[in-house]
């Protein structure tokens, strides 16, 4: 009962402070907690840095008419647009319409300009209901896709471009640690002030971490702020609103909520996992974590059986197995060749002329003549007479294939592939080389003669 009355006091209050620790936490990081506002200075840096992370460099600002919040930068289009994720409550838009215009400005980890201009803001259709279908969607769904005109590439500290996040498709699991990067107020404890910024530079972006005390039905995770508890020390609230939660999900950092609603010491994310139809609906090319390869590492053994991972050859190409099976030497012992051993299933990629027995589960390379792009898809449905047939051309899915990503390689490499050219283009036979060259003579000859009946004709 007291669970309940705390979350209907939050569902009913504005958002308020910033990312805070806890004293306990603040001590830990060389901070002075008799002198926090000359401590905090620089005793915050250590946790400044670790927001330079690479996993957390798609983490920017979003500012427009209305303010400034946090914002994820979800990916980057070939028509020029930027698709960035924020909370609703953020923004300035049409309450009667999913979609409508917006001017904003999305800066990077680095100040600079990433995306900016006229755009469109697309919020999804609970937000819009007069009255609402259930008295919590409006935090349930507290969340915002903006498409803004591209200004610049996002690119990391060594100038390479940063990889889109991942996103959930999967339910949490309750007590699972999530950690979180926002440009609110600084505080500790109950001590917040606006005063409060770095020693070096203006910009006020912290890292932090807690855990998911509560989940509710998967729309919203709960988390609280608790002195002297090594996982519960660090909250988002005002400032932070839009600001992305992350779980770290065998390996991989993986997007799962965005903060919404806070009060004093606990905080309301809204779940991803339930909106993932109406982001795709959005920005189709969003990466979500069912979609996703693993990669092979040397410590990592967090694989499960029916695990799919990218594993990159010699020759600088990708090459897609299944884990079917775990042993001790599982994670050194994939095919050197597309034939399957007791730990791994070859998957692919596979291409449209080339795959005589088609399996579900199978990956198929395809050329997307409407995007102009390689594109990963996954067989669902074995039973295709003709293999291309009936691959969406908009990167969706139906009942024979789920699209899985864009593939990492160029058609100029893909033609050096090993597997391209193993399966697609092989070397032919002396024998194949024979025939083709008795072919070629008979066609010349053919040729010859009809040349000749024409001059015949021609004369008489």
């Amino acid at each position: 009962m007291k669970f309940l009355i705390v979350l209907s006091m939050l569902l009913t209050i504005s958002t308020s402070h910033s990312i805070i620790l806890s004293e306990s936490k603040f001590q830990e990081i060389g901070g002075n907690i008799h002198n926090i506002p000359e401590s905090i200075k620089v005793d915050n840096e250590i946790l400044r840095e670790m927001s330079l992370h690479p996993e957390y460099l798609t983490v920017g600002s979003i500012s427009s008419k209305k303010g400034r919040c946090t914002a994820t930068l979800l990916g980057q289009d070939n028509n020029g647009f930027s698709y960035i994720f924020t909370a609703a409550h953020c923004m300035k838009y049409n309450k009667n319409k999913q979609q409508s215009d917006i001017n904003a400005t999305f800066t990077s980890w680095n100040k600079r300009t990433i995306a900016k201009g006229k755009g469109k803001i697309f919020v999804p259709k609970p937000l819009i209901r007069k009255p609402l279908s259930h008295k919590n969607d409006h935090i349930y769904y507290d969340m915002a896709i903006l498409k803004l005109p591209t200004v610049d590439i996002l690119l990391d500290q060594f100038s390479f471009p940063v990889p889109s996040p991942i996103l959930n498709d999967n339910f949490l699991k309750k007590n699972a640690k999530v950690s979180f990067v926002g440009y609110g107020l600084w505080g500790v404890g109950n001590d917040i002030s606006n005063d409060y910024k770095p020693a070096y530079g203006q910009q006020r972006r912290l890292y932090g971490e807690n855990i998911v005390t509560h989940i509710i039905s998967q729309h919203a995770f709960l988390i609280w702020l608790v002195n002297n508890n090594s996982n519960k020390w660090a909250l988002p609230t005002a400032g932070d609103s839009g600001s992305a939660w992350w779980y770290k999900h065998k390996g991989l950092n993986v997007m799962v909520a965005i903060t919404t609603k806070g009060k004093d010491n606990l905080a309301l994310g809204s779940s991803l996992s339930k909106k993932i139809d109406w982001i795709k609906s959005v920005y189709s090319d969003v990466k979500l974590l069912s979609r996703t390869f693993l990669t092979i590492k040397k410590d990592n053994n967090a694989g499960e059986v029916g695990d799919y991972y990218q594993v990159k050859k010699q020759d600088g190409c990708y090459n897609y197995y299944e884990l079917s099976k775990i042993t001790n030497d599982s994670y050194r012992n994939l095919p050197d060749s597309h034939n399957d051993n007791s730990n791994w299933q070859f998957r692919g990629p596979f291409f449209e002329h080339n795959k005589q027995d088609l399996v579900m589960g199978d990956i198929f390379l395809y050329d997307n003549s409407e995007s102009g792009e390689l594109e990963l898809f996954k067989l669902i449905s074995p039973n295709i007479n003709n293999i291309t047939k009936t691959i969406p051309k908009d990167r969706s899915d139906n009942n024979s294939w789920i699209y899985m990503k864009k593939a990492d390689i160029e058609y100029s490499q893909l033609i050096n592939c090993s597997t391209y050219k193993d399966t697609v283009y092989k070397e032919p036979t002396l024998e194949e080389t024979l025939a083709a060259l008795s072919e070629l003579q008979e066609l010349f000859s053919n040729i010859v003669f009809l040349e000749q009946l024409a001059n015949m004709y021609d004369n008489n």
